[in-house]
């Protein structure tokens, strides 16, 4: 499992679990407000890991490697 995978299920337990929360209210400020922090910092970790593998399979394409693909 590699940091992509971890960060999507990560952000979709996040989302899942405020939508189970019907009342927000109920939260608080200081726990929504954490919790886009949180949303935040997954939403950089994946665009970080994104250009990684992308700088990655250019790297093999430039130098006639084949990528391989990772499920």
């Amino acid at each position: 499992m590699n940091l992509r995978s971890v960060v999507e299920i990560g952000v979709l337990a996040i989302v899942k679990e405020l939508l189970v929360t019907l009342n927000l209210q109920e939260l608080g400020w200081e726990t929504m407000l954490a919790i886009a922090a949180l949303i935040l910092v997954m939403g950089i970790l994946y665009i970080l890991e994104m250009k990684r593998m992308n700088s990655h399979e250019e790297f093999l394409i430039e130098r006639g490697i084949k990528p391989k693909k990772v499920e």
